[in-house]
């Protein structure tokens, strides 16, 4: 075909020339006008086909980016370099280009581009090239240089359905850059924060059944250093945690927020950024998001690399995000590094480069699996439920968990008597060994409190029943423990014997009767099994029949043995078999589309159906907090079987905000030395959790312990919060009585240690219940702005001014402690450190004592120790004061009758505080006397001050001693009443 030019007005056209003999004029004009017409059309086609595009690919074609703040919309800063109509969420590289999809390839090579913050795009088990593109995700192995077993190697090869539990391999299938389900498409707000609709996009691969097609996002502003993010399904209601109950926002004033809140449309994303450094503290431009009805995840990038918390699991303080793994399902589990235990507390905290902090709570009861990637970034994969964030701001970790903690509930102040040694064997088999080996200790001077008993003590493993032959006496002998102002506590399980006759097991019969138990899937009641061999039923805690049912077992239990605590243990639920002993019916609940990390094969290993009803709703949902809901119940027992005395509770597995109604042991830890390294994290985790009263088996409850092994974990189980000796049947007996000399010698000076600190211990409990402050808690925690603390889990301070330095291996004779920038005095001798040239100090570690450092600017009250705590209490006061560098020094003292139920609520208590002056003056300031049975101050040591001429007690001359080669005043026969505010001046 040739073709003849014509010339138009600012045109030119080449058109076909097929009939010559056609004017050429006339020729032109007609091409022309059929040929304006298809542009016009061409047009018109083009512009619909841009809308449609721009409609179902708008992530990928301008996207419109908001912040909210102050009330208004606004938009976010635009990179330098970009268009402004390119602004981009700054955690993305401004190098990375967008990218487009057709099905099963992605067009633009960038997208699948080599980065290291690869997010995993197919989590479950059979990952392949084939399955991955048709994800429309990238397949691409990692280089050699980046897989997971170049990094250190932190954890043992322990087996599971897919590898190891915690270290994962780098992912070969991820997403590509900028990948996306979801976007705003409309907002709203109010006065004090935001809602907005989230549409899924029609482009969105459907990986699992059933997508949520739009969600509601709520942003609330709760606090000057709180917000909340809440994602769920926009038309039906999905399952939310029913407790505990989170406090409502107050009204905010908006232009007082530490923090601002950004919205990107689409693709949805969000960020919450510091507003005081810029720093971005959560953002979920990370990865991808997805929410199915039985699968959501969401990734975040995270501000630092030095993260805490996520528990329960045994693992270091600080945690690998070099793709470490960390699975929440209650699970009754033999420890092991990063292996699910009993209880689920998905909060991690953050120490940025400076030293400030934050917290991230997920208020997520349902089976999930937690990401920690290099980038680094977080992400999360739960099978339920909604997305509930709660982000807090501080300068400092301590500020931070006491905000957590005061969100989800403050601690219980234990009974004073809980806070002394408690001693245990699961396999005493009768009364009289119990009386035995109890005595021993009595005999050797061990300090002891509280005797215990684990199930031999029951008639045949049945709850609220004792052995009649075995343990004949039982009533009797803990009558004679409280006169000698000793104390017993029992141990109960939630499975209830379904075997007995009618009439003769009220635990049973009541139950039915109130129609309290755990329902199967078809209505009827689950059935298990447990400790007596054969079926048992389990409590529906969440039944308002259930408290009722709880309360009268134990109050009927309590008459006739009159026990004054209760250890509920196997409360994850734990059951022998799978499900139940009739099977569980085939459903997506049993068999979810994802299966997170649990231990075995399926959700029900090892504990009971997913289909099981409770009044709440199904097991699925409810499963992590059945020893929360348990705990709650045992407290309420406990109260109407002791009226208005405090409730002692130790719980296996336990929930967020659980420190309100128990306290927490670290489960069967083995006799092993790298056990007793995970106990430190493990009680300085719970503490961030706000569980202060925690601690481990002490020796070790599986296996036979050392004596060397157990008389290193005697000396750092002196610091537990909560200090018990436990092992196992079958195993040798370790209570400290049954080793040498030298070790009952060991364990009786750390325990009398431990007794004469109780005064601090005790305020610390009331600081804790007060505002949420940690009782032990990582050097970390006292020194952020020192790096060399952050990953220190070895040592730990008890309070602000206590550093504990133990032995956690075997054969050392000393040790390489960090002290960090302050002044610290020896507690044994009072002589001053010198650390100014190194921090790192060696120091001798004999077998008989544990190092034990003051830190400068302390003002410690403590008593001379007795045997028990009841004993110890009576004895006079003595302030041990340590000078800081500016010759200053604080301290506190809170105490009560250590009993009573509602003390602080009724101010029942007295708290004194205490403060040393630059100029020489100590003075008290009592902000509370209402009690009065305190006893007298008698002496006053003040370590690292100079010898004054005179020192002045009340404006009278008092006598005092001096000791130079520690720098040590002394002042003796004091008698000064701590209900009355007293001075002392040192004349120099």
């Amino acid at each position: 075909m040739r073709y003849t030019k014509c010339q138009l007005p600012d045109e030119k056209l080449l058109i076909p020339s097929e009939k010559q003999d056609e004017p050429r004029e006339g020729k032109c004009l007609q091409r022309f006008s059929q040929r304006a017409c298809k542009n016009i059309l061409l047009i018109l086609a083009l512009l619909f086909l841009f809308t449609l595009i721009t409609f179902l690919l708008g992530p990928y074609c301008g996207r419109a980016v908001h912040a909210i703040f102050k009330g208004v919309v606004r938009p976010w800063s635009v990179p330098k370099g970009l268009a402004e109509g390119e602004p981009q969420i700054p955690s993305y590289d401004d190098f990375r280009t967008f990218w487009k999809k057709s099905p099963g390839k992605w067009m633009t090579a960038d997208a699948c581009w080599e980065v290291e913050d690869r997010f995993d795009c197919y989590p479950a088990d059979g990952a392949s090239q084939e399955g991955c593109e048709a994800r429309g995700c990238c397949w691409r192995p990692p280089d050699k240089a980046k897989t997971a077993e170049d990094f250190p190697k932190l954890i043992p090869d322990n087996s599971t359905r897919n590898g190891k539990f915690g270290r994962l391999a780098v992912p070969m299938c991820f997403y590509p850059i900028g990948a996306t389900s979801y976007r705003v498409i409309d907002t709203h707000n109010t006065t004090n924060g935001l809602f907005a609709l989230i549409q899924r996009r029609i482009t969105a691969f459907s990986v699992y059944p059933s997508p949520v097609e739009l969600l509601l996002l709520k942003i609330t502003f709760d606090t000057p250093d709180r917000v909340r993010i809440v994602l769920t399904d926009s038309q039906k209601e999905r399952y939310q945690v029913p407790f505990p109950k989170l406090p409502d926002a107050p009204e905010m004033q908006k232009e007082k927020l530490n923090y601002e809140v950004k919205l990107q449309e689409d693709p949805f994303a969000l960020q919450v950024v510091r507003k005081s450094s810029g720093l971005v503290l959560f953002d979920t431009s990370a990865g991808a998001f997805s929410f199915y009805d039985q699968f959501i995840e969401i990734s975040s990038f995270l501000p630092s690399n030095f993260i805490y918390g996520l528990g329960e699991h045994s693992d270091r303080l600080s945690h690998s995000t070099q793709y470490t793994r960390f699975t929440f399902f209650a699970t009754d589990s033999q420890p092991g590094v990063n292996i699910p235990l009993y209880g689920s507390h998905p909060f991690y905290l953050s120490v940025e480069e400076n030293g400030d902090s934050s917290g991230v709570l997920l208020f997520n009861s349902n089976a999930m699996d937690v990401i920690l990637t290099p980038a680094p970034a977080i992400t999360y994969r739960t099978i339920g439920g909604l997305l509930d964030f709660s982000l807090f701001l501080g300068s400092s970790p301590n500020q931070v968990i006491a905000q957590y903690i005061q969100f989800v509930g403050t601690p219980a102040l234990p009974p004073y008597w809980a806070l002394g040694f408690h001693l245990c064997k699961y396999g005493y088999g009768s009364l009289n060994r119990t009386k035995e080996v109890m005595q021993r200790n009595i005999d050797a001077g061990i300090p002891l409190d509280v005797q215990w008993n684990d199930i031999d003590y029951m008639d045949k493993s049945r709850d609220f029943t004792f052995d009649p032959n075995k343990f004949d006496g039982i009533s009797r002998f803990v009558h004679s423990l409280h006169e000698r102002g000793m104390h017993y506590v029992i141990i109960t399980d939630p499975g209830i014997s379904s075997v007995e006759d009618a009439g003769t097991y009220s635990p049973y019969d009541d139950g039915v009767a109130l129609d309290c138990f755990l329902k199967n899937a078809s209505g009827g009641i689950l059935e298990g099994k447990v400790w007596t061999g054969e079926r048992t039923v389990f409590p529906d805690f969440t039944h308002p029949n259930a408290t009722a049912y709880w309360t009268k077992q134990v109050v009927d239990f309590h008459g006739q043995v009159g026990f004054d605590g209760l250890w509920i243990d196997m409360n994850e639920p734990s059951n022998f078999g799978d499900g139940s002993e009739d099977g569980c019916p085939a459903s997506s609940l049993e068999d979810p589309p994802y299966l997170p990390h649990v231990r075995g094969a399926s959700l029900k290993t090892n504990t009971v159906c997913m289909t099981a009803k409770h009044y709440l709703g199904l097991h699925y949902n409810l499963h992590s907090l059945y020893g929360l809901s348990e705990a709650m119940a045992t407290h309420s027992a406990l109260l109407t079987a002791r009226p208005n005395r405090r409730p002692f509770i130790i719980s296996r597995s336990t929930f967020v905000g659980q420190g309100r109604v128990s306290g927490h042991w670290s489960g069967d830890y083995p006799s092993t030395w790298e056990a007793l390294q995970w106990s430190i994290p493990n009680m300085l985790n719970f503490n961030m959790y706000g569980i202060p009263l925690v601690g481990s088996d002490i020796c070790g409850f599986n296996g036979n312990t050392t004596e060397e092994l157990c008389r290193r974990w005697q000396q750092v189980g002196a610091f537990y919060p909560f200090s018990r000796n436990h092992n196992s049947l079958g195993n040798i007996d370790q209570d400290p009585a049954a080793f040498s000399e030298a070790t009952i010698d060991s364990t009786r000076n750390a325990l009398l240690v431990r007794y004469s600190l109780l005064p601090v211990y005790y305020t610390l409990f009331f600081k804790a219940a007060l505002n949420g402050s940690t009782v032990v808690r990582p050097l970390l925690f006292e020194f952020p702005k020192d790096r060399n603390t952050w990953r220190l889990d070895w040592q730990f301070m008890v309070g602000e001014s206590l550093m504990v330095s133990p032995v956690l291996e075997a054969n050392v004779t000393q040790i390489v402690a960090y002290f960090p920038d302050a002044k610290w005095y020896d507690f044994y001798t009072g002589i001053e450190l010198d650390i100014e040239s190194e921090p790192w100090v060696r120091l001798p570690a004999p077998a008989d004592k544990i190092n034990l450092h003051i830190r400068g600017g302390a003002i410690l009250p403590t008593q001379k120790p007795e045997t028990t705590t009841l004993a110890t209490r009576k004895n006079p006061f003595r302030l041990t004061v340590t000078l800081d560098r500016h010759h200053q020094a604080d301290g506190e003292l809170f105490w009560d009758d250590g009993e009573q139920f509602d003390v602080l609520e009724r101010g029942n208590y007295t708290h004194v505080k205490f403060h040393l002056m630059k100029r020489g003056v100590l003075k008290s300031f009592v902000k509370k006397a209402d009690f009065k049975d305190v006893p007298k101050l008698k002496e006053v040591r003040v370590l690292g001050t100079g010898n004054p001429h005179s020192v002045l007690v009340n404006g009278k001359k008092w006598p005092f001693s001096y000791a130079k080669e520690n720098k040590t005043l002394s002042l003796d026969s004091l008698a000064l009443d701590l209900l009355e505010q007293f001075m002392i001046v040192f004349v120099y």
